[in-house]
């Protein structure tokens, strides 16, 4: 049996600022992928090294400010997405956002990060039909469930956000929709990051029943994804990716499960936890990469050391004054 309709977004005009730096960030995706086709090394460079480990940054301080501006999240959202009282959304079943919804963004992700080391960071052409290919999914998935079309079912980026969300350092509104259900009946980062995670992980969140859903089998594993990903030698063969990602991430699971086990943290502190883990290590390995390719190679210690230290204290900042979602 299927449910009702779900209610439409709630009119909402974009703030003037959050526009303009949605048609920026739309023009420099475009002159990304001409420069990927153009000039692939320096821009390969730029793009792989110097802009997408900044992202993860604008997620811990609010995953709403990289979702505003998103250009993929510009492309996919039609002009009425945020006026009230258009057509009639779609039907979903009870169960659509459960499991099953997690894992094509968080299966496109990893794969994504297997085929880097496999010479995807390092052709140009390559990583502008990659682009191209996101942007015409997302411009697809505009005609179906609005922003659930593509940001809240598909995009790459949205395991990270879900892991890298859950305690924002600032209260940043939404800029392309207002609150509704429309989308997705659970889980909307748009409405809530924190109450997203939990609604996500379900019941089975408390005693350690977390690890048994597919986000927090994600969360357990990634620390190890990164390790395997940055510890990789140049030119790998494909076996060689396949068997040090598998290696690390069921290694870390495992060492999360003994610890769960042992320590028995809330499930808060322990998916808080993984997520500063895994953003620490991210920037300690990415970060001096950026300062060079934006061309202050000498600040690569400084800005490690800070990147680490940011992410500690985004857990800090995530265990005080929170609303405790048993």
């Amino acid at each position: 049996m299927t449910s009702p309709p779900l209610p439409l977004a709630s009119a909402r005009r974009t703030p003037v600022g959050w526009r303009v730096a949605q048609l920026v960030a739309l023009a420099a995706l475009v002159a990304l992928v001409v420069g990927l086709w153009t000039l692939p090394e320096a821009t390969t460079a730029l793009f792989w090294r110097g802009i997408v480990p900044l992202v993860p940054v604008l997620l811990l301080i609010h995953p709403t400010i990289w979702r505003n501006v998103c250009p993929l999240a510009t492309l996919s959202i039609a002009p009425d997405s945020g006026r009230a009282g258009g057509a009639e959304g779609p039907r979903e079943a009870p169960g659509d956002d459960e499991g099953l919804s997690f894992w094509p963004p968080a299966l496109l992700l990893l794969v994504l990060i297997a085929l880097r080391p496999l010479g995807l960071d390092r052709n140009g052409p390559a990583s502008a039909t990659l682009l191209m290919g996101l942007g015409t999914a997302a411009v697809l998935g505009r005609s179906r469930r609005r922003k659930s079309g593509f940001c809240n079912r598909y995009c790459p980026v949205l395991a990270v956000e879900r892991l890298y969300g859950q305690s924002p350092l600032l209260a940043v509104g939404n800029a392309r929709c207002g609150g509704c259900s429309r989308c997705t009946s659970r889980g909307c980062l748009d409405l809530s990051p924190q109450a997203a995670t939990a609604q996500l992980l379900g019941p089975r969140r408390r005693l350690g029943g977390w690890l048994r859903t597919p986000l927090g089998f994600f969360a357990a594993i990634f620390p190890g994804i990164i390790l395997a990903f940055n510890t990789l030698p140049p030119d790998p063969s494909i076996a060689r990716v396949v068997v040090s990602y598998a290696g690390w991430g069921v290694a870390s699971g495992l060492a999360t499960g003994v610890v769960v086990s042992f320590a028995q943290p809330t499930w808060r502190t322990a998916f808080r936890g993984l997520g500063a883990l895994s953003a620490g290590l991210y920037l300690g390995f990415a970060l001096p990469d950026v300062a060079r390719v934006w061309g202050w190679p000498g600040a690569g210690p400084a800005v490690q050391l800070a990147g680490v230290a940011f992410a500690l204290g985004w857990f800090v900042h995530g265990a005080r004054g929170r609303p405790r979602l048993v």
